[in-house]
């Protein structure tokens, strides 16, 4: 429980443009299928969060591979999922796969649009069919306690360190362009 609540403080504080999100779920979809020896790839949530679908020509943030045949794609996001990103969202996935029929968006709930009516439920929040695509709106905040929770001890310790060693590269980072902003300024100076 209280590494749920480091990861809602985390996305809610520190949102970095979407990365922060998409880092924490897929950390945890790495922690899951690792605690149960499963063969499943997870990719793209490691990727930069700065490029769009289009530009990057990926069909979304989170890629699962679960076996030669079948990938789950998954759009991470804190930003309100527009009319726009859903066209673009669908132009990705046709473009990379025009078999898959789902895309799961692993949001918060005032980031599904307004159009879409609520199901009443709090981890399924909405869904829509956009073309051949249907698009389930996921509560970021229950997946991310519900995924915690089904981890065994041992899966736990695994997600925090991997969490831990990516916050801490952030910092690095962060410390990294700070000083070369400040070295810039004492050259122009």
């Amino acid at each position: 429980i209280h590494i749920s609540k480091l990861c809602v403080d985390l996305i809610n504080s520190v949102p970095d443009g979407g990365a922060t999100p998409q880092i924490v779920v897929g950390l945890l979809m790495e922690a899951m299928n690792k605690d149960r020896k499963n063969p499943v790839i997870v990719s793209g949530h490691r990727d930069s969060v700065s490029t769009t679908n289009t530009t990057s020509k990926k069909p979304g943030d989170i890629i699962e591979k679960i076996n030669d045949t079948a990938e789950l794609i998954y759009e991470v996001t804190t930003k309100k999922f527009s009319d726009d990103r859903l066209i673009e969202s669908h132009e990705a996935v046709m473009d990379y796969d025009p078999d898959l029929k789902d895309v799961f968006v692993i949001c918060r709930p005032q980031d599904v649009p307004e159009t879409l009516s609520s199901r009443g439920t709090s981890y399924i929040m909405a869904t829509t069919q956009y073309r051949e695509l249907a698009y389930y709106f996921i509560n970021i905040y229950d997946y991310i306690q519900s995924a915690i929770l089904f981890l065994t001890p041992e899966g736990r310790k695994f997600f925090y360190k991997e969490l831990v060693l990516i916050c801490g590269a952030w910092i690095n980072l962060s410390k990294t362009k700070r000083e070369k902003a400040r070295s810039r300024l004492r050259i122009s100076s």
